[in-house]
């Protein structure tokens, strides 16, 4: 049987958050303008080059995948490690004298509130929750 620490899966589930949000967004971009050979030097708005490309956000295919994978999550009963993982409060030491780290549900808890669960055992109120959620990323970027 094979031990999962809380710490492994909170490193496996990196979530993509503000930080990281400019970097990747420009990365695309520059993909985007290598896929139709357009250069800087061009003076292409990213609008014009993403109508062109017909890619979609990568920011926004990550937030609406793990706004339903939580949703998918929140709704299990089996009993499952991954829903154990986030219903845990870990008691074990204190805590370090810092910032605490950004956890992978901390995105979700601060739109939807603490009872987030609840909220998404109702699957049209989780998918309409979902979609402004979307929208607050997009808007606020």
């Amino acid at each position: 049987m094979v031990h999962i620490t809380h710490e492994d899966v909170r490193l496996r589930n990196l979530d993509i958050e503000c930080a990281h949000n400019s970097n990747i967004e420009s990365h695309t971009n520059s993909i985007e303008r290598c896929m139709l050979g357009i250069t800087r030097r061009d003076k292409k708005t990213n609008d014009l080059i993403r109508a062109q490309t017909m890619v979609e956000d990568v920011i926004k295919t990550a937030k609406k995948m793990k706004w339903r994978w939580a949703g998918h999550i929140a709704r299990r009963t089996d009993g499952r490690w991954t829903t154990n993982v986030l219903q845990r409060i870990p008691r074990e030491k204190k805590r370090p004298r810092r910032r605490p780290n950004v956890r992978w549900v901390d995105g979700i808890k601060r739109f939807s509130g603490a009872t987030w669960m609840r909220i998404a055992a109702d699957r049209d109120m989780w998918k309409e929750k979902g979609e402004a959620f979307i929208e607050q990323w997009i808007e606020n970027g």
